[in-house]
C-alpha cells in the first residue's frame, strides 16, 4: 500500500502544523476554512487517520454554520472572535498581498498566536481600517500603540485593542462627547483608550489600585490561598459538579488524558457553553481576562483562579484579596473582608436551580435579579444565572474562609 502523503498545514502564525495538537494550539480559522474549500483538510486529517474526519466531510461547504460545524468537528471552541464573513480566500490580489504584509508586521511584533491569527481583522494603520470599513466586518482589531479615527457613520462595528506587551493600548479619536452616543449607533469598544476614559462605568468602585505581589507576606498570603483552593474546588466532594455538567467533564478530562493534552492550567480557565468544558487559554486570552473580569486592577500573579466564558461576558476570579465578577449586571469587585454575607440556594438535584448572592455593606450580586430573558445568550448555549450558580457552593466556602487569611 503507498504510504499517504502527510504534508503540513500552514496557519496564519507561520507556524506549519503537523498533527491535530499542533491544529488546535496554532488554529487560524480563516486558514483552516481555506483548507476545508480546496480539499487539503480532508488529506491532511484522512493521512493523520483523524477519528472524527466523517464529520467534517459530511460539513456542507454553503452552510450558513458551516464555520462552528468545522470547529466542533476539529475539537476547536468557536468564539465570537472567528465570526467574521471573509477569510483569505474572498480577497483580491492587492488585499492579499497587505495581508501578508500585515502578517509580518505582527509575527516581528509579537510570536502571540492569536494576534497573528487576527491578521486579517487588524488595523495597523489608519487606511487598513477604511479597508476593513469596506469589508463591513463585525468586529475590527487596532493594533496597540497606534491612534485611530473612529466614524460614526461604521455602525454595528466592535472594535479591539490588539495588545502587544510593548505597545500597550490602541488609542482612540472619536466625534462623540458621551458613551451613549456610540451605544446609540451599537459601536463597542475592549482594550483601547478612549477619549472619554473607561465606556463602561463598574457598579463597584475598587477602594484601591491593587500593586504586584511582591513582598514575602504577600507570596505566603498567595499560597494559602491557592492550597485553599484546592481544599475548596478540588478535594471537597460537597463541591464537585452533579448530574449532566459531572458526566460531561468526566468525558472531557477522559479525553484529554487519551490525547495527552491539558485543557487547562492550575490557575485559568476557559469554558464553553453550560456544558462548562474547559480549554485552554494563552496570553493574549489572560491578560483580555483579566481586563473584563477584574478591571486590569490584579497582576497575573494575584490570581488564585480565574474562570470566564469564551466569549469573556461572564466570569470570576479568587485574586489575593478580592472576588471579582464578571456579568451582564455589570463588574463587581468585592473585598473578602468587606463581604457580609454568601448565600446560595441549593437544590438536591439540579446545580442550575441555586440562588448565588454576594451581599457587602455597600453593595450585592444576585442572580435571582437576572431575568430568563437576560439569562441565555443568542444561542441559547450559555447562562449568566448558571454560571455562577454551578460554582456557588465552593466559592461560598472558599471566601468565608479566605477572610481569615488575608
Amino acid at each position: 500500500m503507498a504510504r499517504k502523503n502527510r504534508f503540513p498545514l500552514e496557519m496564519g502564525n507561520g507556524v506549519k502544523v503537523n498533527n491535530i495538537n499542533e491544529l488546535r494550539q496554532n488554529f487560524d480559522l480563516g486558514a483552516v476554512v481555506q483548507y476545508f474549500q480546496n480539499g487539503q483538510l480532508v488529506e491532511w486529517l484522512d493521512a493523520r487517520y483523524y477519528d472524527k474526519i466523517e464529520a467534517v466531510k459530511a460539513i456542507p461547504a454553503d452552510a450558513p454554520d458551516m464555520r462552528q460545524q468545522l470547529c466542533a468537528a476539529l475539537g476547536v471552541v468557536y468564539t465570537a472572535d472567528q465570526s467574521a464573513d471573509f477569510d483569505e480566500t474572498t480577497l483580491d490580489p492587492e488585499q492579499k498581498q497587505r495581508l501578508e504584509v500585515k502578517k509580518n508586521i505582527l509575527r516581528d511584533l509579537t510570536d502571540d498566536n492569536q494576534v497573528i491569527g487576527h491578521a486579517l481583522q487588524t488595523a495597523i494603520t489608519q487606511d487598513d481600517l477604511y479597508d476593513l470599513w469596506d469589508m463591513q466586518l463585525p468586529t475590527i482589531y487596532l493594533l496597540g500603540g497606534r491612534e485611530f479615527e473612529i466614524s460614526l457613520r461604521v455602525s454595528d462595528t466592535h472594535y479591539v485593542g490588539a495588545l502587544v506587551e510593548e505597545l500597550g493600548e490602541p488609542t482612540v479619536k472619536i466625534d462623540a462627547q458621551k458613551p451613549e452616543e456610540c451605544a446609540a449607533k451599537n459601536i463597542t469598544f475592549a482594550q483601547v483608550i478612549l477619549p472619554w476614559g473607561n465606556a463602561a462605568p463598574q457598579p463597584v468602585e475598587p477602594t484601591q489600585v491593587v500593586a504586584s505581589a511582591s513582598s514575602g507576606s504577600d507570596e505566603n498570603v498567595m499560597e494559602e490561598l491557592r492550597e485553599l483552593y484546592k481544599e475548596v474546588f478540588v478535594d471537597n466532594p460537597a463541591t464537585k459538579p452533579r448530574g449532566l455538567v459531572a458526566a460531561h467533564k468526566l468525558l472531557m478530562k477522559y479525553k484529554s488524558e487519551q490525547e495527552g493534552t491539558s485543557h487547562q492550567d492550575n490557575a485559568w480557565e476557559m469554558t464553553d457553553g453550560i456544558w462548562q468544558e474547559a480549554c485552554a487559554m494563552n496570553q493574549h486570552q489572560k491578560k483580555t481576562a483579566l481586563r473584563k473580569v477584574c478591571q486590569n486592577l490584579y497582576t497575573m500573579d494575584e490570581i488564585v483562579h480565574l474562570k470566564v466564558s469564551n466569549d469573556f461576558r461572564y466570569g470570576w476570579a479568587l485574586t489575593k484579596d478580592s472576588l471579582c465578577l464578571a456579568t451582564n449586571q455589570g463588574n463587581y469587585v468585592f473585598k473578602y473582608n468587606d463581604i457580609t454575607e454568601v448565600d446560595y440556594t441549593p437544590d438536591e438535584d439540579d446545580a442550575y436551580d441555586r440562588i448565588f448572592a454576594i451581599h457587602t455593606a455597600n453593595d450585592s450580586f444576585s442572580t435571582a435579579d437576572t431575568t430568563d430573558e437576560d439569562d441565555e445568550d443568542e444561542d441559547g448555549d450559555g447562562h449568566n444565572y448558571t454560571y455562577f450558580s454551578v460554582d456557588a457552593i465552593a466559592l461560598k466556602l472558599f471566601v468565608e474562609q479566605a477572610k481569615d487569611i488575608v
